[in-house]
């Protein structure tokens, strides 16, 4: 090898995102919201649903599991759910591409008041994957500066007058969220989607390609990062010596296409 000694590298496959959701839990997750279902009722299909995802894993040999985000209505939804203070629809439309090429609108969530706890975050998808999971486990949170996107300076500042006001809410809410789970055994925390250096430079290419005098999301994009930067340091500082974190960097889909 040229030389050079071989250094001895861990390597393990794990899931960074949500694992597909099954047509039934898709099919009971509408009939709860329509009043069809029970949530007694939901969460018997939904537990199903996890088991089956932990098993996949599992079998497939895949190191450290996750409960597949499949109690989310999306990757963000622990965050929505779990607060007072989003309209769950009310922010900026993404638009994707199913595997037919048909275009799809996702509705992206927005705070509009003061957010007030309501539940924990994690706890449940926690402690369920601790108890069936017989490999180590892992959860997912989304960065604060994920978080920032669901800040809309029309449509947010009655409740927050500035993003950063938003943000500071967002990081004492995540620090406790990570204090719980540590205290209910919670060795291996997943920060998604903090925008890094990296990143960082992928919108500020893409912004100073926009034509003058349009706005474009990579610019606001870019702007925001300098007071979000800290952000995901700031949610797990408290807990690093007894909870590991990772940190989970995404750059794909600058098109909002795949």
């Amino acid at each position: 090898m040229n030389g050079l000694s071989a250094q001895p590298r861990t390597r393990r496959a794990e899931v960074v995102g949500s694992l597909l959701r099954p047509p039934d839990l898709v099919g009971a997750r509408k009939r709860l919201e329509s009043g069809e279902m029970t949530q007694a009722e939901f969460k018997a299909v939904e537990d199903a649903a996890v088991r089956a995802a932990i098993e996949l894993q599992e079998k497939a040999g895949i190191d450290v599991v996750t409960d597949g985000e499949l109690r989310r209505y999306a990757f963000y939804g622990h965050l929505i759910e779990a607060f007072e203070g989003f309209d769950r629809e009310g922010g900026w439309a993404i638009p994707f591409r199913d595997e037919k090429g048909e275009q799809l609108i996702l509705k992206r969530p927005v705070v509009v008041n003061k957010l007030r706890w309501k539940r924990s975050m994690c706890s449940e998808e926690w402690t369920f994957l601790r108890s069936t999971a017989r490999r180590p486990g892992k959860v997912t949170m989304l960065s604060a500066q994920q978080a920032a996107a669901y800040y809309d300076p029309e449509k947010s500042r009655g409740a927050y007058p500035t993003r950063d006001d938003y943000l500071a809410d967002i990081v004492d809410l995540s620090r406790r969220e990570v204090d719980e789970l540590v205290r209910l055994g919670c060795t291996y925390i997943q920060i998604d989607a903090p925008h890094s250096d990296s990143t960082s430079a992928v919108a500020t290419t893409r912004a100073s390609s926009t034509p003058k005098g349009t706005t474009s999301r990579s610019r606001a994009f870019s702007r925001r990062r300098s007071s979000t930067g800290s952000c995901s340091s700031t949610t797990t500082s408290a807990r690093e010596a007894s909870s590991p974190s990772c940190i989970y960097l995404k750059t794909g889909s600058p098109s909002s296409a795949w």
